[in-house]
Order: C-alpha cells, then structure tokens, then sequence
C-alpha cells in the first residue's frame, strides 16, 4: 500500500467545463457538450491521492445524482460538496467560489489544487497564494481531464509508489474503439520521471 501524505492534498473539483465538455470524436461531426470519456479511470486515479472537494454550481443532490448514474457513488461518499453560493454576511449578498475556497481553506497546512474551466473564478494576487495552485481544464477536447494526470502527479509529487496511469493513445478515443486497460497497460505503467 503507498503510503500518503497527511492531510491528504484536496482537490476543489468543478464539474461543468471539467467533466463535461464541448467535443466529438467523429470525423467531421459538430462538437457536442457531453460527458468526457475516461470519467472512471480519472477518479479511479484521484480518489486514493486527494480529498475531492466539489466547487460547482450544481446542487448537492444534483451532482449526487450524476455521480451515481456514473457507477461513482463511491466517489460521492468520499468527496466534500462546498456550499460555496450560501451567504455568509448580513447583507446576503453572494459569494464568490473564492470566497467560498478561502474559507474552506482556513486552517488547513495541506497542499491543494483547483480544478475549474474557468480561470476567471481564481482569486487575484491580493490573495498572495502561488499560481500553481490553480489548473485550468480546457472546456473542450475528449482527451483534456485525462491528459492531466501525469502533470499533476509531477505537480504534487503525491506518487511515492508507482501506480499505474493506463496511457490513452489517441487511438482509443475512436468511435470504434473505446478505452477499456488491458493487462498490458496495468503492467506497464506510466513513468513520470
């Protein structure tokens, strides 16, 4: 078993523009907002490496739902929904998914990550925090969530024993052939030197 830092890394997880996402994978046939593929393998990756908190504008049950349609209730019941929309001052007027992070991050010393579509919702400088807490996701292209697995394992350096990542050749993302990991891909692995 590989051990884990502790606290565990969290990851603040969008869903729109992250999970889902404008693309096709047929020659020639307009781009369609859809789920990506890869889905499973993605948290089957994240799960065990962070503590999964959801920053979106879906409802908790909403995204409870998706989750279980998806065969991921596992995913549900490990994760954290931020309530990030609910006012918080007298006033009621309405927060921000930084304001709602920031808080969130009060008092916590671990190392952490945002994952969002939308590089408008990362706090400014003002906030003094290094950049490379926050990871854009293009909102288009089949192959973008899975795509960063690699950097971020290199980014975090989350991986003192190896695990395999299942390399997706482009060749998996045809309509004929949907990526399924074969023993070959279990037992090779991914180097991430």
């Amino acid at each position: 078993m590989c051990p884990t830092p502790s606290p565990r890394p969290r990851m603040y997880h969008d869903v729109d523009g992250v999970l889902f996402a404008n693309y096709t994978i047929l020659p020639g046939a307009r781009a369609r907002y859809q789920l990506r593929p890869g889905v499973q393998d993605w948290f089957g990756w994240v799960t065990p490496r962070f503590d999964i908190v959801w920053t979106t504008s879906w409802s908790a049950y909403e995204l409870e739902q998706l989750l279980k349609s998806l065969y991921l209730h596992d995913v549900w019941t490990a994760s954290t929904y931020l309530n990030w929309h609910t006012p918080s001052v007298p006033d009621g007027t309405d927060n921000t998914k930084a304001d709602g992070v920031r808080r969130h991050l009060t008092g916590f010393s671990g190392s952490w990550l945002w994952l969002d579509d939308q590089p408008e919702v990362f706090p400014d400088d003002r906030w003094g925090l290094p950049h490379d807490h926050f990871v854009r996701v293009p909102d288009d292209g089949a192959r973008n969530l899975i795509d960063l697995i690699p950097s971020l394992a290199r980014r975090l350096k989350i991986l003192p024993c190896p695990m395999p990542l299942f390399p997706l050749p482009a060749t998996h993302l045809s309509p004929s052939s949907f990526y399924r990991p074969s023993l070959r891909h279990i037992r090779q692995g991914v180097s991430l030197n």
